[in-house]
Formats: structure tokens, C-alpha cells, sequence
């Protein structure tokens, strides 16, 4: 009867060790790479590249990988606040970026629902040439958050 206990936890341990190093999924109801070019201070655009469709409810997120200008590339230092639209024209809540910030924008004014989105935003931090940037970012519709 001991042989049969040992065996069964053994059993139960080996399955739980394999099941504890799956990896999961995360899929997303639409995601895609953009690049949004001469950003400048105080200049609210829409960023036409980043247009994005879903069919689905979920979260929108925004993960600024890389930022560049004429005369700093990178430009870890360059700041933003990016804004969300969807084709109703309501605009979500602006939320300060900076090179490697991913940050999901809050649910306001039904955003969020199956819709076309498109972000924008403006450069917050002034400089002497105001030299445009180029934002290299991705942007996704996140159902899990």
C-alpha cells in the first residue's frame, strides 16, 4: 500500500512540474507595428500609420519601443503624451511616453469597443531646433489586460 502512495505522488508531482513550464498564449484581438514621424513640440497629430481595427471588446495599449530624431537616435530623454481616437471621434485619456514605456490607456468615453482606433500625441519636452521625432511603437487591442 505504500508502494502504491509513493508511486501516486510520484505521478502527481512529475505532472504538475510539466504542466508548470507550458508557456502561455497571449492572444490579442488585433496588434500591429507603426511608425508615427515628425512628432514636434506642442503639436497635437494623429498618427495615420497606426490606424488599428477590432471586432472585439478589449484594452488599448501602446508600447513605445524606440524614438529617434535628426540629432539623438536613440532619444531615451524625448517625451510625449500620446492620445487615443476611435471613428466616432471620442478621444480617450493622453498618457505620458517615453522610449520603452508600454502602458495601457484607461476605458474612457467607450473606448475600448469593437471600433477603428488611431493614437496621436505631441512632443512634451521642448528643444532648441525643434527637430521632429520618429516614433517606432507597437499598438494593441488586449481583451485580458
Amino acid at each position: 500500500m505504500k508502494k502504491v502512495k509513493i508511486i501516486s505522488l510520484g505521478i502527481i508531482a512529475a505532472m504538475i512540474i510539466s504542466l508548470s513550464g507550458m508557456n502561455t498564449v497571449h492572444a490579442y484581438a488585433a496588434d500591429k507595428d507603426f511608425v508615427a514621424e515628425n512628432v514636434k513640440y506642442k503639436d497635437l497629430q494623429k498618427w495615420p500609420d497606426s490606424t488599428l481595427s477590432t471586432s472585439e471588446w478589449g484594452y488599448l495599449r501602446l508600447y513605445m519601443y524606440h524614438v529617434e530624431t535628426p540629432l539623438t537616435n536613440p532619444c531615451p530623454n524625448c517625451k510625449f503624451i500620446v492620445k487615443p481616437w476611435d471613428t466616432d471621434g471620442n478621444m480617450g485619456l493622453g498618457l505620458p511616453f517615453k522610449e520603452g514605456d508600454d502602458k495601457t490607456f484607461p476605458a474612457s468615453s467607450g473606448l475600448g469597443r469593437p471600433a477603428t482606433y488611431i493614437l496621436g500625441g505631441t512632443r512634451e519636452d521642448w528643444t532648441l531646433t525643434n527637430l521632429g521625432a520618429k516614433i517606432f511603437g507597437w499598438f494593441c487591442i488586449d481583451p485580458n489586460n
